[in-house]
């Protein structure tokens, strides 16, 4: 794998040898001086350029870079469900491991990013177009406190999903059991970034995809979490959600104490009762 002094220096003269690239810029892991170097962490670039449009379809700018093993494209497939982005990224895997995001971004519209992004490092500004960039910081991604409509919403959400997941369980139905079991855990891990936010006086960045929830739990509220995934086992499955159910109620009920909002003890009640007695059905149902 290329060290960073050669991977940079090859993304510094593709944008140096290109006119139409006005100003570079770096993000993500690599400017957060809180997050532990290895060498699985992207280079994450963008390139503020003239013509986002011109870079779409025209992969040229690649070459200096070498072969790459896989480049994604996920603003170009509207199959998908994309919207339509003044941006466009390049995520390009490379031969050597190397895996470097570039974004395109419009230079007219680079106040815009540095008011937004607070992870930047200034790589290059041809036009001398930014005269000062505040201090690089994780700030805009730090777990934030949860208004009363967004606990309220997360919390209706939550129960919903519980709900929805006992069929697919009572039938056996794994593979669609974990389809619903994701919308759920969205919940759970909104609920848990809100509860680690509080209690880290709101000074934490617990990462893409919250990887960094389970580190930033006490041992109590860890061991429940490491139980709320499940595996393909059905009868391990059940324990699961039971798990999440109850990780779900301690969180609520904390921080709705806290924070002076209502949690949903009768709805919370019910809910579990529901799902017991689905289990009890499913237990005798295979018994016979």
């Amino acid at each position: 794998m290329r060290d960073t002094t050669t991977v940079m220096g090859l993304i510094l003269d593709i944008a140096k040898n290109d006119n139409r690239i006005r100003a570079v810029f770096q993000t993500g892991s690599r400017v957060n001086p809180l997050v532990n170097r290895d060498i699985m962490q992207d280079y994450d670039i963008i390139y503020c350029v003239q013509d986002v449009e011109a870079f779409k379809t025209d992969e040229s700018f690649l070459e200096p870079m070498g072969e790459p093993i896989l480049v994604h494209k996920p603003d170009a497939m509207k199959t998908l469900g994309r919207t339509a982005s003044e941006t466009f990224l390049y995520s390009c895997l490379f031969e050597d491991g190397v895996k470097v995001d570039f974004k395109f971004y419009p230079v007219e519209k680079i106040t815009n990013l540095m008011t937004t992004e607070t992870l930047l490092l200034l790589l290059m500004d041809k036009d001398n177009l930014i005269q000062q960039l505040a201090v690089s910081s994780d700030v805009g991604y730090r777990a934030g406190r949860a208004t009363k409509n967004e606990f309220e919403e997360v919390t209706a959400e939550f129960f919903y999903r519980v709900v929805e997941m006992t069929p697919y369980l009572y039938r056996k139905q794994t593979i669609g059991g974990f389809y619903a079991y994701r919308e759920l855990m969205d919940m759970l891990n909104r609920m848990l970034s809100w509860y680690i936010a509080n209690e880290k006086d709101y000074k934490v960045n617990l990462g893409k995809n919250y990887r960094d929830i389970a580190k930033n739990l006490d041992d109590e509220y860890r061991n429940i979490y490491i139980d709320v995934y499940p595996s393909m086992d059905s009868e391990e499955f059940w324990r699961a959600l039971f798990a999440a159910c109850t990780l779900f109620r301690k969180l609520g009920l904390t921080l709705a104490e806290r924070l002076g909002y209502n949690y949903p003890r009768q709805t919370d009640v019910r809910v579990s009762a529901h799902i017991r007695k689905v289990w009890q059905q499913a237990k005798k149902a295979r018994i016979q």
